[in-house]
């Protein structure tokens, strides 16, 4: 099966932020702004720099929303959100399957530009605009579950 991800207002600006993925399975995940900012707060306390908090965040929301609708032969594309980290996100995601007992092979992320007639990109949209409920609203506990983790 092959994944598309696409987020709706970016992690890093002010406002909600909606996680999609669809082709298939859809799942859709929304990060208040308040939880961006708890968030990012306790990031920056555990030393990480402000690119690197969204990294993680943005990394912690997609493997999220994915895990419910993902397994060992699933082929994700995620948009290309932080260019020149996506060797970050992908060991990141990899690292939590391991942890969650989903196994994907590395080969099988894959980073693209997510065009606006993707599936993903319109709930995505639908949920950051509020005309379509997502199935789960992140918590900060949620998101620091997986951030919180110590390298």
């Amino acid at each position: 099966m092959d994944l598309e991800v696409d987020q709706s207002g970016r992690i890093e600006e002010s406002g909600p932020t909606a996680i999609a993925v669809s082709n298939g399975k859809h799942r859709t995940t929304l990060l208040s702004a308040r939880v961006k900012r708890e968030v990012f707060g306790r990031l920056r306390r555990m030393g990480n720099s402000s690119k690197r908090a969204c990294v993680r965040t943005f990394a912690a929301g997609v493997f999220l929303t994915i895990l419910p609708v993902c397994d060992s032969n699933t082929r994700i594309a995620i948009d290309l959100e932080y260019p020149g980290y996506e060797a970050t996100i992908k060991s990141m995601l990899l690292r939590w399957g391991q942890k969650a007992g989903v196994s994907v092979p590395p080969e099988s992320i894959s980073f693209r530009q997510i065009g606006r007639s993707s599936p993903a990109h319109h709930r995505a949209y639908h949920v950051f605009r509020k005309t379509q409920e997502p199935d789960r609203v992140l918590s900060v506990a949620d998101l620091m579950d997986l951030l919180g983790e110590k390298k």
